[in-house]
């Protein structure tokens, strides 16, 4: 059986999929600098003999002495904040970017097997014809849906000239345990959960009508599980539910869960999602009101046929 080393092991998705693998006897080497992830993620892991941790960067060279023949590699580090990355893009592309080239250059240095991306179904920000294929064209202009795409052109690019196999997920909204409320801009099925837990009323943007394809982590863990036993090689798949739910319909589902409160969301300028972030609005160029808006109120649906 395969060594497992997974990136970002102390994040939502990659601390969810390693518990699942100790479970399947499978070794997992786990890397993570807590830049986005949390030990308490993994406190279980470590008295399992199957599973082995480091602390370091995915830009360090030392990642050549973890990393080894026949490995499968699974690449969950990144900085996944939308706001973070764009107020921040050298930041950005050298930990997603810089970084994911490290892994693969060690990979296919080292001989890895299989060299597992995750990506994102923010790739297709720019996109308007659903569902969303992965064989449209796409044209993103954020910096975090940028990078992702540049990631996926050089994995693809050592497919084709070291013979590296790889695949490709395209995540659209993950959600589930342990999912990260305690960063800046959280996501938006564990703010709202969060807020209802700790009365809170929800400040939410737009009218609450968008709708956006969200996707559960057993699913999700189900599918990663399908692609490390050899499926999907040096192809790309969107990882979705092939259906919409809108804000709206999310608060009021949460919301049955806790009868007795009263209370009801803010909804407000979907501008001003990012008001907070001095960085992008202030200088001689500012960060697009109109693009501001695109992003709260985009639409996404995955095309689930790869799937």
């Amino acid at each position: 059986m395969h060594r497992i080393i997974i990136t970002g092991v102390a994040g939502f998705i990659g601390s969810s999929l390693c518990k699942i693998l100790l479970k399947m006897n499978y070794k997992v080497i786990g890397i993570d600098n807590y830049l986005c992830g949390y030990k308490e993620n993994i406190e279980e892991c470590f008295s399992n003999p199957l599973f082995s941790f480091h602390e370091i960067s995915i830009n360090s060279e030392d990642l050549s002495f973890i990393i080894q023949e026949n490995d499968i590699v699974l690449h969950f580090a990144a900085i996944s904040s939308l706001a973070t990355n764009q107020e921040d893009p050298v930041f950005s592309y050298n930990n997603n970017v810089c970084g994911t080239i490290n892994l693969l250059e060690i990979s296919r240095m080292n001989g890895v097997k299989h060299f597992i991306f995750s990506s994102t179904s923010a790739i297709y920000e720019n996109n308007t014809e659903f569902p969303l294929k992965e064989t449209l064209q796409t044209y993103p202009n954020l910096t975090y849906s940028t990078g992702k795409k540049h990631c996926e052109e050089i994995i693809k690019s050592y497919n084709e000239i070291y013979g590296l196999q790889y695949s490709i997920l395209r995540f659209f909204n993950v959600y589930g345990p342990s999912q990260d409320t305690q960063r800046k801009n959280p996501a938006l099925i564990p703010y709202i959960i969060d807020c209802f837990k700790k009365n809170i009323e929800p400040l939410l943007h737009s009218d609450g009508n968008q709708k956006r394809d969200y996707v559960f982590i057993e699913d999700v863990l189900e599918l990663l599980e399908i692609v490390i036993k050899g499926h999907c090689l040096n192809d790309i798949i969107n990882v979705s539910s092939g259906k919409t739910i809108s804000v709206i319909e999310i608060v009021d589902l949460v919301q049955s869960f806790f009868p007795s409160s009263k209370l009801q969301p803010i909804y407000r300028d979907p501008t001003l999602l990012w008001e907070k972030s001095d960085t992008l609005w202030s200088g001689k160029m500012r960060f697009s009101k109109n693009r501001m808006k695109q992003e709260v109120e985009k639409y996404t649906l995955g095309d689930t046929t790869k799937t």
